[in-house]
Formats: structure tokens, sequence, C-alpha cells
């Protein structure tokens, strides 16, 4: 990526939003798949029409850092406050390169935890009960890839829905994992993840650290703290001005934040 320093080095140069945009544009990769095809029975092909999906601009320079984050570390944390884009960025960016062939599929999960007073046990299977609390990540899936390509993604385990609390035990290749609302795991189910990464593979832990509904240290807030000298492993943190789903967020932000 032209023009872009080493993402070790700490200081970054400034750049203004028309550099950002015009620069930090996600692009097929295919260093690991040049020999490799998807296989898609033929009747299936032809009734699942591509999507064509609209390269990811980043909006403002943290987006930008972030994504080219995700273009050279292995592990990489998204920390900060809610409408930032952590989340969006991280499963567009996924959804190009499964799209592109760049890996084999996609992994999403995140904590089976609830805000507020437990609402009880769910009815159906596992993934019945799984799937409200992955809805904010199969919206982005059915945005960026198209509803029924999602779907046959998912009909064939190209896209996974897998509950972290399931996950010991795993072993990923050739796969982008990524765990949202990292901020409710705990430090136990943290170090589980983060070692369940095999060949090819990219780990991406987003949460805000302020919105933990876990008692005690999260997982995301010790990661965070004891990971920063690991090699191979960046933490992008994005602030309230990064904001960029409605401005009145960070105006609530604030406001909760000074009555503390």
């Amino acid at each position: 990526m032209k023009n872009q320093r080493n993402p070790r080095n700490r200081k970054q140069p400034q750049r203004n939003a028309e550099y950002f945009e015009d620069v930090f544009i996600s692009k097929p990769n295919r260093r690991h798949v040049e020999d490799k095809e998807l296989y898609v029975p033929e009747y299936l092909e032809e009734s699942v029409p591509e999507k064509v999906i609209p390269p990811l601009r980043a909006l403002n320079e943290a987006q930008g850092q972030y994504l080219a984050a995700q273009r050279t570390y292995e592990v990489v944390f998204g920390v900060g406050p809610a409408g930032t884009g952590k989340s969006y960025c991280a499963v567009s960016m996924a959804c190009e390169q499964l799209a592109h062939r760049e890996i084999e599929k996609i992994i999403l999960t995140r904590p089976m935890v609830e805000t507020g007073p437990k609402v009880g046990a769910l009815p159906g299977t596992l993934m019945e009960k799984y799937t409200p609390y992955m809805m904010a990540l199969l919206s982005i899936l059915d945005e960026r890839l198209g509803k029924s390509k999602a779907a046959y993604y998912l009909k064939h385990g190209q896209i996974q829905l897998l509950p972290l609390e399931f996950m010991r035990g795993q072993t990923f290749n050739d796969a982008v994992v990524i765990l949202d609302e990292a901020q409710n795991s705990t430090q136990e189910q943290m170090k589980m993840f983060l070692t369940r990464l095999g060949k090819h593979t990219r780990a991406v832990v987003n949460g805000d650290i302020d919105q933990s509904d876990v008692r005690g240290v999260s997982g995301l807030a010790h990661a965070v703290r004891i990971l920063t000298k690991v090699n191979g492993l960046v933490i992008c943190t994005f602030t309230e001005d990064d904001i960029v789903r409605n401005q009145l967020i960070k105006e609530i932000i604030i406001a909760y934040r000074n009555n503390v």
C-alpha cells in the first residue's frame, strides 16, 4: 500500500481525510489462494447471483489505520466506543476476502452475555438460541454480500456462527475469525480464543471496554494491557472523535463519562 509507513511505528504522519479515503481501500490479495477454487454446484451457482461488492473506504484516519492493520497483522484489536465502525469494517473486509477467494471461511463469534436482567432460556437449537446475539453481524453480511449469497455461505459452512463458549479445541485455518463484543469475554475465554489460530488465519477482536457486562476485569481489557509488546499483533484505538454512526452518540458518551 503506497505512502504508508510500517504500522509497527507508533508515530503516524498527519494525513487529511482525502488521503485516507483514497489510500485505505481494501484490495484483493490472492497470496494464499491462487491455486484454489471454491466448489459451487452448477445449479446453485446459477441460482445465487454474485453481488458486486463495492470497495470498502475508510471514513477517517482511525478506520484507515484499522483496515491497513488487517492487511498486515495476524491479530488485530479494535478498541473504542460504539459507532466507530469497528465491527462493520472487520466483517466487510472479511466478506471481500471470502468473495475474492483469499480465504476459505469466516468465523463469527461473540460471548453469549446479555445486557441487564437475563431473559431466560431461549427455545430452539443451539444456533437458533445464538442467532439473536449475532443479528448485528448478520445484517452486515446481508448488506455486503447480498441476502442470497450470505445465506448460501452460511448454509455451506463458508460463514460460521460459533458461540465463544463452545470454541475450545477448535483450530482455524485459511480463515478470518472475528470476535465481536469482546468486552464481555472473560480472561480465560480471551486466552482460549487467541490460541485457536491456525495457518493463514487472521483474528479480529472488537469491543468497547467501557460497556462491559462482566464482573471484574474483562478479557478485552486484560488482553490490551498485557499484549502490547507481542509481535504480529496490533491494537487500534478509536475515540469519540472517530464516531461515524451518529454524532449524538459522542455527546451521550461524554455525558455518561462526566457523570461518573
